[in-house]
């Protein structure tokens, strides 16, 4: 026999395979004898072709609970014709002399010369079977033989139970083909980090707009498992992108021996396909990326970058977060010039510059383009990605979709017209300056047909890639419309629908953040709450959707899409004696960068002050009023901090306000207790407020006041104004 299973093993051999054969998956072909001869007391006998040998697929003798299951057992046994005109027949499938079978089921036998032999004289249970027939095997209790002696079966009669049986042969479950993992790359922007300085600071995926919750979401329910066979790749964008892409190499590496797959698939998003791109034309490439799919990638760059590039002008609405971002880091690293820092030191800003004529300046009269590179920034990076050998083997190394979108004919910054810089001094706008664009007119930024961010033909720059174009879709929208095509790509399966979960309209942001040395609370109009828990000192977030940084950062601010309307109240813990701001803003698309609405204030170690503001929706942007909640102590407090603090640069006028306030505190207890016997009996007070505050412009021009306690003093005056008021 091919293999010849005795009873007696080796005392060498462990314990669990001492007395257990387990033959699976293999060819068992062609022995002069039996394929298996079994005379042990256990044998596991499963999903093997058991073929062409000369005698029986199997002989069982004494052996113990056989299992023998999903085999093919086919063309076993010889027939021998002699001159005679005799025929000599033997073998076949299974024969069985005695032991005790455990199960003989779901085998395929077909063209045996016998399809099973019961030698052992007691019955046994071959059901669920196929015998190579719908109408099951043929019972006889001798030889039998059909046209050509090797389709039919031969049983004992009466000592086997070969019903029911099966009318097909049996084929067993295929596991649906393993989808290689994915990787979601993120944009700019598209990443934040969250939590504490330190080992708990993590990279987390677009907290603030949520754009790729609806896509993960999809992918889950089309059977990715997110950190088994989908993973996210958040990174810090303001990095050089072949930093990142580097940090891409070792990501795929670590799933590659996650999940033992040779290749990886990858959707990246806007300047995450610049950066995956980058990868796989460089010489780190390894040859595991298959399928990647471009989402609204600015292939040729987009010239909002010009703007924060050389102006540190930000577009947009995460505009306001992100300068924000950039203003914090600027003075970390000791920069006075948010522009300077931001073309130093945020390269991916360079990175995204356009690589053909987009600046336009008047000659004789007229608007007309410069040529590019001639007095443009640079940008390298693009110029050397779309070097043509570097783009045919982009499309030689994986397969390529890139899908794009159109917003509208004028719904994306295409052009920028220019005019001498007309500040040299102030490390601004070297290339030339949007016309008056500071002072808000917009007349210089000429809008075009894109996806809102990059323009038409930046997206569409890639030749010989297959190429799916959507229509209405703006830059942030794709990652959700293109849900049926990018899953299509990637299991050969299409979706019905798209998944649209809470966040895919996002309407407006409410974007509140701190300058140190505080950390905050905010309470929406429903009482919950996000931010940090003054009485446990952790974090909480009550409203879906919110973001909190984390406290302990350096930039701590919270975002709230789509804000409920209503009253809310910010409530600030000192984490240090100094001078802090608050900013609340609502933010929006739209070509303008939005103003900061700030208000300052001094604070002390362990101290809490409140803050209050209404937000209501309308058509126009929101106007949001800080209201503090302040008496004439905080006032008066306020005012002695700031003198310590050296921001009272003259006794005599500290001395002064702080009389003044004294008095109108007296004034305001003694008409608290009689004002019901009196109409509007504190507008005496209100107007010596009033009086107050424009004294303090003169102070500040006198440089009596530094424009820090005019700030705190004035929004002091006024919040105090506003509540007297009611």
């Amino acid at each position: 026999s091919m293999i010849n299973i005795k009873s007696k093993f080796s005392r060498y051999m462990s314990p669990e395979f001492r007395n257990k054969t387990i033959i699976v998956n293999s060819l068992i072909a062609f022995s002069k004898s039996n394929g298996i001869y079994n005379e042990g007391k256990l044998t596991v006998i499963n999903k093997n072709s058991i073929t062409g040998n000369k005698s029986h697929a199997i002989e069982l003798e004494g052996g113990y609970q056989n299992s023998i299951l999903y085999n093919n057992i086919y063309n076993n046994g010889t027939i021998i014709h002699y001159p005679s005109g005799a025929i000599s027949r033997w073998g076949g499938g299974i024969i069985f002399k005695g032991g005790i079978l455990l199960s003989i089921e779901y085998n395929n036998f077909y063209n045996n010369v016998f399809g099973f032999i019961n030698a052992a004289g007691t019955q046994v249970d071959i059901s669920n079977n196929y015998w190579g027939s719908e109408l099951g095997p043929i019972v006889c209790s001798g030889y039998c033989s059909g046209a050509n002696g090797r389709d039919s079966i031969s049983l004992v009669e009466g000592m086997a139970v070969y019903e029911p049986f099966l009318t097909d042969a049996y084929v067993p479950e295929t596991e649906p083909e393993k989808p290689e993992p994915v990787i979601i790359v993120p944009g700019i922007m598209g990443s934040w980090e969250k939590g504490a300085e330190g080992i708990n600071r993590r990279w987390v995926i677009d907290p603030i707009l949520h754009t790729y919750d609806n896509l993960i979401e999809a992918m889950v329910q089309s059977g990715y498992v997110l950190d088994e066979s989908l993973f996210l790749f958040p990174y810090n964008w303001r990095s050089n992108n072949v930093l990142t892409a580097g940090l891409l190499k070792d990501k795929i590496d670590e799933i590659k021996a996650q999940t033992k797959s040779e290749k990886v698939d990858i959707v990246a998003h806007s300047m995450g396909g610049l950066v995956s791109r980058y990868y796989v034309q460089s010489n780190e490439y390894e040859n595991d990326v298959d399928q990647l799919i471009f989402l609204n990638t600015p292939h040729q760059g987009a010239p909002e970058s010009y703007l924060s590039y050389e102006g540190a002008y930000v577009m947009g609405k995460f505009g306001r977060v992100k300068k924000f971002a950039f203003q914090i880091e600027a003075v970390k690293h000791g920069y006075l010039s948010l522009a300077k820092y931001i073309r130093e030191q945020v390269v991916s800003t360079e990175q995204l510059l356009p690589v053909y004529d987009y600046l336009q300046e008047q000659v004789n009269n007229n608007w007309q383009y410069r040529m590019y590179p001639v007095q443009y920034p640079r940008n390298t990076f693009l110029e050397n990605l779309n070097a043509v050998p570097a783009v045919e083997a982009l499309q030689q190394r994986a397969d390529i979709t890139n899908i794009i979108s159109s917003f509208g004919a004028n719904s994306t910054l295409t052009a920028i017209r220019v005019i001498p810089d007309p500040d040299i001094y102030d490390n601004k706008w070297m290339d030339g300056y949007p016309d008056d664009i500071e002072g808000g007119d917009l007349s210089g930024l000429i809008a075009g047909n894109g996806d809102g961010t990059v323009p038409y033909s930046s997206l569409d720059f890639l030749n010989g890639v297959q190429i799916i174009e959507m229509a209405d879709a703006e830059h942030r929208e794709i990652v959700t419309k293109a849900q049926p095509d990018i899953i299509e790509i990637l299991t050969g399966k299409r979706p019905e629908d798209y998944y649209e979960g809470p966040w895919s309209a996002v309407k407006r942001v409410l974007f509140i953040r701190v300058y140190s040395p505080v950390d905050f609370q905010v309470i929406a109009p429903d009482g919950n709450v996000v931010g940090k828990d003054f009485a446990s000192g952790a974090e909480i977030n009550e409203i879906p959707g919110a973001f909190y940084s984390g406290f302990d950062t350096e930039t701590e601010f919270i975002t709230i899409i789509n804000p409920e309307e209503g009253d809310y109240q910010v409530k600030l813990q000192g984490t240090d004696n100094g001078i802090y701001e608050l900013g609340i803003d609502i933010l929006e698309d739209g070509f303008a960068e939005q103003e900061e609405n700030l208000m300052s204030g001094i604070i002390s170690a362990g101290d809490e002050e409140s803050f209050n503001f209404n937000y209501k929706e309308s058509d126009q942007t929101p106007a949001i009023v800080i209201q503090k909640e302040i008496n004439f102590e905080d006032l008066i407090n306020d005012l002695e901090e700031l003198y310590a603090n050296n921001e009272i640069n003259k006794k005599s006028t500290y001395k002064s306000l702080r009389a003044k306030f004294k008095h109108l505190s007296k004034k305001y207890d003694k008409i608290e207790k009689k004002k019901k016997y009196k109409k509007n009996p504190n507008q005496h007070i209100i107007r010596s407020l009033e009086k107050t505050n424009k004294k303090l412009r003169h102070y500040l021009k006198k440089n009596q006041i530094t424009q820090t306690a005019y700030d705190i003093l004035n929004n002091d005056i006024n919040s105090l104004i506003n509540k007297i008021t009611q």
